[in-house]
């Protein structure tokens, strides 16, 4: 299956937002159209440090996207990129989409001088961990969160 992967642009709006609300189905969750909006606009803003890319099939179709962003840290001197959110449809799965989308986070990545991507999925995500392990070994740390 042919899969193209592009920053997204002003006319992906429908696209990028459909695509995102099936991502936080899948997270059952969800999120309002303030912050659907906020974060469009977030990625579209040259001032923010946060992007997104679309896969899409050879017919043009938005199959998968992957919202990303750079922050600095206290380990070194480079800022470093946060894989926030990566999702394929579920009939695209299998297909290269989602490796293609980390890949272009990755190529962006060293465009741009930065020397770390780094994500999380939940555990029991078996099918996201089968392609992450393929690409990169995991990180020996666990995740907490407290929420304020």
């Amino acid at each position: 299956m042919t899969i193209n992967v592009c920053p997204v642009a002003t006319e992906d709006k429908a696209d990028w937002q459909a695509l995102w609300t099936l991502y936080l189905e899948f997270y059952e969750t969800e999120r309002g159209q303030d912050i659907k909006d906020l974060s469009w606009a977030r990625i579209l803003d040259a001032k923010e440090p946060m992007f997104s890319q679309i896969a899409r099939n050879a017919d043009g179709k938005a199959v998968g996207l992957v919202n990303y962003l750079y922050h600095r840290n206290f380990w070194q001197a480079e800022d470093v990129c946060y894989l926030n959110d990566l999702f394929v449809l579920p009939e695209t799965r299998g297909t290269g989409a989602g490796r293609k989308l980390i890949d272009a986070v990755y190529q962006q990545v060293k465009a741009d001088g930065l020397p770390e991507v780094y994500w999380l999925t939940a555990k029991d995500n078996t099918t996201a961990k089968r392609l992450y392990d393929s690409v990169v070994e995991q990180f020996p740390f666990d995740v907490y969160l407290m929420e304020a």
